[in-house]
C-alpha cells in the first residue's frame, strides 16, 4: 500500500481497511512518502495528510523491507496517519517496531492504535 506524492501534489482523505497480506518476497507493506525523484518530478510532493490504516493482517515474508512513513523534508511533510488494528500473523501489534513501521522525518501526528 503506497502514497508517494511528488510534483506538488497534496493527498489526503486516504483510508485502506480489511486488507489482508499474504507472503511475498520483495517490497514493503506500507510506503507513505512525499518524494522528489528527479528523473520524474519537477518538483517534491506538496503534502501527504489524514490516512487511515485500519484492520490490516500480514503474514510475514522472507523479503519484506522495513514499510516507512516520511516527508520529504519540513516543507513537504506527511501528517495525521493513524494505523489502527494492525497484525503480523494474526498478533496485534501495538508499536510501530512490531509492525515493522518505521516513522522517518518530516513525519507528524503518527500513531497506531492496537
Amino acid at each position: 500500500m503506497a502514497i508517494n506524492a511528488g510534483d506538488a501534489n497534496t493527498v489526503r482523505d486516504v483510508t485502506w481497511r480489511r486488507v489482508r497480506i499474504e507472503r511475498f518476497l520483495h517490497g514493503r507493506v506500507l510506503d507513505i512518502e512525499t518524494k522528489w525523484n528527479k528523473d520524474y518530478n519537477p518538483r517534491p510532493g506538496r503534502l501527504i495528510k489524514r490516512v487511515l490504516v485500519e484492520d490490516v493482517d500480514v503474514a510475514s515474508g522472507s523479503g519484506e523491507e522495513p514499510s516507512i512513513i516520511a516527508g520529504y523534508d519540513a516543507g513537504h511533510p506527511v501528517r495525521d496517519v493513524t494505523v489502527r488494528d494492525f497484525k503480523r500473523d494474526g498478533v496485534p501489534c501495538a508499536d510501530f517496531a512490531t509492525a515493522g513501521i518505521t516513522v522517518g522525518p518530516n513525519a507528524q501526528d503518527v500513531r497506531i492504535e492496537a
